[in-house]
């Protein structure tokens, strides 16, 4: 799929084979080495780490570029953490912003039926769509522009403020006082 432009964005099992790309020293003779080691999901100290405060919970997103086995690739591994629950999640493109519009992403993602759920968080000012499918089949878009409003991610129950999602955004002054 990837081949023909296509990017994958899905969950991924806590058993799935993937393994942390080598960034050491290097022995002196033989190949290169690529890889080093197992990812153990349990033990996600090798990530970057994230805090976003959500309604009544605390939310732990952990990234990392990661070479998975089964795909022959490296996929970007997002592990979130919340309550007791914790979901992987996984995407081909390691920079999707700049490979295709987020309209075509968009129509894309819709036709799968296995996503309720789709966000586009501009980066420049406050704005965020989330697109829900509706139970019929049909998709409702709702807009946010005000940094004390929050979000609901009904197919994950997870309310967000507005504010944590942009938390270390620092926007130019123009930007900034229209979204205040």
């Amino acid at each position: 799929m990837t081949t023909a432009g296509f990017t994958v964005i899905s969950r991924l099992r806590s058993d799935g084979n993937v393994q942390y790309l080598s960034d050491g020293a290097q022995k002196r003779r033989g190949r290169p080495r690529k890889y080093d080691g197992k990812v153990d999901f349990n033990d996600v100290s090798r990530f970057e780490e994230t805090t976003v405060k959500a309604v009544n919970k605390e939310v732990k997103v952990y990234a990392k570029v990661v070479w998975s086995v089964s795909l022959k690739r490296t996929i970007k591994l997002v592990v979130v953490k919340y309550e007791k629950k914790t979901v992987n999640l996984f995407s081909t493109d390691l920079d999707m912003v700049k490979h295709i519009d987020c309209r075509e992403k968009l129509l894309f993602y819709q036709q799968m039926l296995s996503v309720q759920e789709y966000a586009i968080v501009d980066q420049y000012k406050i704005i965020i769509e989330l697109h829900r499918r509706q139970s019929d089949g049909n998709w409702i878009t709702y807009y946010f522009d005000k940094s004390d409003e929050e979000i609901e991610f009904q197919s994950v129950g997870l309310t967000l403020p507005i504010s944590e999602i942009y938390r270390r955004v620092r926007f130019n002054s123009e930007n900034a006082s229209r979204n205040n």
